[in-house]
């Protein structure tokens, strides 16, 4: 990648609009732990059941609007998931993506373990298919 200079929101403006939108959609913690506070919901360390169920649609607060991006992988016991979020703070059309990765589990509860700001990028992708 060419040395971009990112000028959009910073890892911690994103966290906070997640929790934010959240919490003016009255999404609710995990209902299995009374303790589970929305903040523990988008750390590094979340579990993915939780986390797939926010933000699908583009939703919003009065200042944020947060929506899933793309999903891929967790094809296999194990596998890498990634989880993208576009973050746009409507106030100063400023946009962040934030990408939480993890590992599929198809015995246990798979989980999100890191989160990192993104951009997205297109490219190129060659395929060499059969012609027999």
């Amino acid at each position: 990648m060419a040395n971009t200079k990112y000028a959009g929101l910073t890892e911690e403006q994103m966290i906070s609009a997640m929790i934010e939108v959240a919490i003016f959609n009255e999404y609710i913690p995990d209902e299995d732990d009374e303790e589970a506070t929305f903040e523990e919901l988008f750390t590094p360390d979340c579990y993915s059941g939780t986390l797939d169920e926010y933000f699908t649609r583009p939703t919003e607060s009065e200042k944020y609007i947060v929506q899933q991006v793309s999903e891929r992988g967790g094809e296999g016991d194990g596998a890498e998931m990634f989880l993208t979020f576009k973050i746009t703070d409507k106030e100063t059309n400023t946009v962040g993506y934030l990408e939480y990765s993890g590992r599929y589990s198809s015995w246990d509860s798979s989980y999100y373990d890191e989160y990192y700001v993104v951009l997205p990028q297109e490219v190129t992708v060659v395929q060499y298919n059969r012609i027999k």
